[in-house]
């Protein structure tokens, strides 16, 4: 078995999909993330690298990765995307 560790709490790793903020925590964001489950999510990462994050996504190590303040299991992502910043 597969686990890892969220504070002073130990989780196996087949079983968590993400692990997010709170709602409303967030007052901006910058990237979209599709999941396999029909969810979309917004995240805030500061300087947003489609190759970091592809990187960390194909690294045959390690089942979740981290995405601004959230950790997914890599299984579960579709699709990340920065969200076009529109101006009035």
């Amino acid at each position: 078995m597969s686990v890892f560790t969220v504070g002073s709490t130990v989780l196996s790793k087949n079983i968590v999909s993400c692990i997010t903020p709170a709602e409303g925590i967030l007052t901006e964001v910058n990237v979209e993330i599709h999941l396999n489950n029909g969810k979309k999510m917004n995240e805030y990462v500061g300087n947003y690298s489609a190759e970091e994050i592809t990187a960390q996504v194909n690294n045959p190590a390690s089942l979740m990765f981290v995405i601004g303040n959230s950790v997914f299991n890599k299984n579960l992502i579709r699709l990340i995307k920065p969200i076009e910043q529109t101006t009035a």
